[in-house]
């Protein structure tokens, strides 16, 4: 029996289609995006990623330290000399310098640079734990807590009332963590000596508070 003309358009519609698709290129690959270099800075108690206690801190040490790495190093002077660095346009912590040029301490104000030591601190996020703390101190108009014998320190953007006691200290919880703060001298060091502040750890001028 012959076939009627609508069957034989349908069979050339069915062959046509299948030598297209037999004739399609493949699909392009989906390229991914190539995974971020891993972070060269954590904070532990040598210090924070490459920068330590044997750091100088100028200009030219930190960005022999860093720049390679891609980081940018930028001077700023607020009622001293402070040492910025930066990820693209993230902020990730500054060097405060000693008058004869060794390294003070680190204000760390980026979330992106993990606490070794405590990682439930997170810069940004709310703090817990405040029965780890032991002191805590005013660097200006704010509070500055630490554990002794810990190389860092917690900053809080609030007044510094009430945090003498283990139970005052309480009030912390929840407080977003402003800053940490490496120090390659052990906070608390100087409470050995009769000192109960530490204030060994306070600059000569008060770095400023809000990074």
């Amino acid at each position: 029996m012959r076939a009627t003309y609508n069957e034989r358009m349908s069979r050339w519609i069915v062959l046509a289609c299948t030598l297209a698709a037999c004739a399609a290129p493949p699909p392009t690959p989906v390229e991914k995006p190539a995974p971020s270099p891993p972070s060269i800075f954590t904070i532990a108690d040598r210090g924070v990623g490459p920068v330590d206690a044997n750091t100088r801190a100028n200009l030219t040490a930190v960005r022999r330290l860093v720049g390679p790495q891609g980081y940018t190093v930028r001077p700023i002077n607020d009622g001293g000399v402070e040492l910025h660095v930066y990820d693209g346009n993230e902020h990730l912590f500054y060097v405060i310098p000693n008058d004869d040029g060794s390294l003070f301490n680190v204000h760390v104000v980026s979330g992106s640079i993990p606490i070794t030591q405590h990682p439930e601190w997170v810069v940004g996020k709310p703090f817990s734990h405040s029965e780890l703390l032991t002191y805590c101190e005013c660097w200006g108009p704010h509070p500055v807590c630490w554990k002794h014998g810990d190389h860092v320190a917690l900053g809080f953007r609030r007044d510094c009332d009430g945090l003498d006691s283990a139970t005052g200290r309480e009030a912390l919880v929840g407080t977003p963590i402003q800053r940490a703060v490496w120090s390659p001298k052990a906070f608390g060091e100087d409470e050995d000596n009769g000192d109960a502040g530490g204030l060994s750890n306070v600059p000569e001028w008060v770095p400023r508070t809000d990074p």
